[in-house]
């Protein structure tokens, strides 16, 4: 099978690929992030960078029997403005749409956030022929990530629930839901004012060192934690992990594990690059799950 992965990031598609059995032939990747195409390159020395999305020929690729792609959904995601596929990131979705039309592939499949707009969700619908099925990562891992998948790839469904906890891949510390947020960032302020965006805002990832802490409704972690502080009760010495004495960011193999990719999958880049990468990628058993739907 001859694959064009678009937005491909730091090639998570072809890790799917991968664990869903398919044989590749060639795999085409397009991207222009540096850092991404490092890690990509080194868990797949076998890739072939085409580079830019909107300067790439179907003419000088072998013909292709995948394309894949999440496109940026900077501007469609309720995070952001919404400014829609006019928007200076989301608008390269019709890239997707005129390398589908040029290469006519057997399969396609294409990914991008379940809280855009509906009109913008009918559009590009329209244009792929093909509803979409939403799939919530949280069925194959630890974080609640609901994704939109537009595909012709035949017979896919929901993906059997794995009841994977956010506890589960937590390496020292307790958490106080079940599934963690989808990656948004790695630098969650260790202060009042970050945890209170996590508690209120849903904003970031938070574990606990201590789980009687973690246990405490929302409204008292947050009253408990200024009183301490002024009390000037927290102790970051005993525990470097926890810099206020209380709580932490995840660390980057939790990230990982979120996105179902092996520990240091991501490693070779600057850890706030290797955090902004799994961010924009692929919860790979997800993908492998459609993918697989390919071979029956």
């Amino acid at each position: 099978m001859n694959v064009l992965s678009l937005f491909d990031g730091i090639g998570v598609a072809y890790l799917a690929l991968k664990r869903a059995g398919i044989k590749v032939d060639k795999y085409y990747a397009s991207e222009i992030d540096l850092n991404a195409i490092k890690v990509a390159m080194a868990n797949h020395p076998d890739i072939i960078q085409v580079g830019d999305v909107t300067l790439l020929k179907s003419s000088a690729l072998a013909p292709i029997d995948l394309l894949i792609g999440g496109s940026p959904c900077t501007n469609l995601s309720s995070m952001g403005k919404q400014e829609g596929l006019q928007g200076q990131h989301s608008k390269l979705f019709y890239e997707y749409v005129r390398l589908l039309n040029e290469t006519k592939p057997r399969y396609f499949l294409l990914e991008n956030v379940a809280s855009m707009r509906n009109e913008e969700r009918e559009k590009i619908s329209a244009l792929m022929g093909v509803e979409p099925i939403m799939i919530n990562s949280s069925l194959v891992s630890a974080q609640c990530r609901k994704r939109l998948y537009w595909t012709n790839i035949p017979g896919v469904c929901l993906p059997e629930d794995k009841n994977i906890k956010f506890q589960d891949i937590v390496s020292g510390g307790f958490v106080d839901r079940e599934r963690s947020h989808a990656i948004l960032t790695n630098q969650l302020p260790q202060t009042e004012v970050g945890l209170n965006r996590y508690l209120f805002k849903c904003t970031g990832q938070i574990v606990f060192k201590d789980r009687f802490f973690a246990e405490l409704d929302k409204e008292i972690k947050a009253e408990r934690f200024k009183n301490m502080k002024k009390l000037s009760l927290l102790d970051a010495e005993k525990n470097k992990a926890f810099k206020n004495g209380v709580f932490r960011n995840i660390t980057i193999h939790e990230a990982e594990a979120l996105q179902t990719l092996p520990k240091n999958y991501t490693a070779g880049i600057a850890l706030s690059n290797r955090f902004r990468a799994l961010g924009n990628s692929f919860t790979c058993d997800v993908i492998a799950g459609i993918l697989r739907e390919a071979l029956n």
